[in-house]
């Protein structure tokens, strides 16, 4: 039996991953050849500062509640608790 095929409306599928989505320059999920051979210019694409590197606040996914925060631990609240 065949998977179910993807949503149409984009609904409950997560975006790629930065990394991955840099990567699969035609978003089709596979990272081609091509891609590959490409992959030092579409990865310079994430490095936001110019500085030659790539840091975590350069390629991880932003926070999933839209506060800004990028991936990892949420923070601990301010006052402690």
């Amino acid at each position: 039996m065949a998977p179910p095929p993807p949503p149409q409306d984009g609904l409950g599928k997560r975006p790629a991953p930065p990394l991955i989505a840099a990567l699969d320059t035609d978003g089709d999920g596979t990272i081609s050849a091509d891609e590959i051979a490409n992959a030092a210019a579409s990865l310079k694409k994430l490095d936001k500062n110019g500085d030659g590197k790539l840091t975590p606040d350069e390629y991880h996914p932003p926070h999933p509640h839209g506060d800004g925060q990028q991936g990892g631990a949420p923070k601990p609240p301010k006052d402690g608790n």
